[in-house]
């Protein structure tokens, strides 16, 4: 192991979360207080204010919220009222107008991939911040049950769901940031994706939510469904182009860091900083998808995500805000995703499905950081 890496750790939690809407609300609140207390503290200090963000009462902003997530407010009722305090003094509502992520990812279609399977790979880089570290298998009772990482306890970062679907997620970076985001008021991307796992059954059920409730932050979006269609959306201060593909296309493949690449899009990358990270992951991971076609496997896409940056996804800097908090590959076709909670190749990868649940569980993870 190199000197210029200083290994920290941390600890993931991975949380079963039953019922319905209400009292899954009232469980996290008491996983709270017993695993956070500062981000407890943090997470109720003020009452959200509506007006700051165009409503004249504080229902008809969680009536956006409804849109875009139906359910959320009964588990965000039931979170404050475990924690006997009024709905209005939870922060999520204040929290989940605009933000950015770093991450890459890539869909690779059944007829790329040496057993037929529909694969997903994807990496998450940020800050090593305990709140951050929390896997979820959510079943919400009338709702799809799924896996992934929260955001803000109530949000979700990325998830597959019981019909097959998948979603991941890469921050857009672009020309007038932060000033385009203040054009137009609206929701976060983990709040819209939190409705489309909840909902949504295939990546036109997914489309659909994204026009209807388009997520105000710079986002990069991939869908795929377990039928090998899949989708790259990227969105822009409340716009949004598509690509889609499926088994007929021409590259039935997509890949996507931190910059935009479709028509309309690219012309809004803006900072070269941001260009001279992303663009090498995502030739990275174009390459390692054409070398490897049409034998691509799970273990192809371990490698290309502990390969460190730019010969891979794997980012070392938890210090400076780019280092990789956990790794996941979704196969789709049998419904299943293997996860690396902390960097890959320093920590082991571990599978699950929606079938067995298990129990609430912690993880240990080491986290090389590169000064």
């Amino acid at each position: 192991m190199s000197d210029q890496y200083i290994i920290r750790e941390g600890v993931f939690q991975h949380v079963i979360l039953e019922g319905t809407s209400y009292e899954i609300g009232r469980r996290q609140a008491e996983l709270l207080q017993v695993t956070n207390e500062d981000f407890l503290n943090f997470f109720t200090s003020q009452e959200v204010c509506p007006e700051k963000y165009g409503f004249t009462t504080f229902k008809q902003l969680q009536e956006e919220y409804e849109v875009a997530c139906p359910g959320i407010n009964d588990e965000i009722q039931g979170f404050a009222d475990g924690l006997g305090i009024p709905i209005e003094k939870i922060r999520f509502y204040d929290i989940s107008h605009l933000v950015q992520a770093n991450c890459s990812h890539m869909v690779v279609l059944p007829r790329l991939t040496y057993d037929g399977h529909l694969l997903v790979g994807r990496s998450y880089e940020w800050k090593p911040e305990e709140e951050d570290l929390r896997l979820c298998t959510t079943r919400v009772k009338g709702k799809a049950c799924h896996i992934g990482f929260s955001c803000l306890l109530f949000g979700r970062m990325e998830g597959m769901n019981e019909y097959g679907l998948s979603l991941t997620m890469s921050g857009g970076m672009a020309a007038g940031l932060p000033e385009e985001w203040n054009k137009k008021t609206g929701l976060n991307f983990w709040v819209v994706q939190r409705g489309i796992l909840d909902s949504c059954r295939d990546v036109k059920d997914a489309l659909e939510k994204l026009y209807a409730c388009t997520p105000t932050s710079n986002t990069n979006i991939l869908l795929a469904e377990r039928s090998g269609k899949a989708a790259l959306v990227e969105i822009y201060a409340g716009e949004l182009q598509v690509r889609a593909i499926d088994s007929a296309s021409d590259v039935p493949y997509l890949v996507s860091t931190n910059h935009y690449i479709l028509p309309g899009m690219a012309e809004r990358n803006y900072h070269q900083f941001i260009l001279e990270n992303s663009l090498p992951r995502a030739e990275a991971l174009r390459a390692c998808i054409e070398r490897e076609r049409p034998r691509v496997t799970r273990e192809t896409l371990r490698e290309i995500l502990a390969k460190e940056i730019p010969y891979g996804c794997f980012g070392p800097y938890y210090s400076g805000g780019f280092g990789t908090l956990w790794s996941m590959i979704f196969d789709l076709t049998v419904g299943e995703v293997e996860i690396c909670f902390g960097a890959p190749g320093y920590n082991p990868w571990r599978s699950f499905t929606l079938e067995n649940m298990g129990t609430t569980q912690t993880y240990q993870a080491k986290f090389p950081d590169k000064q």
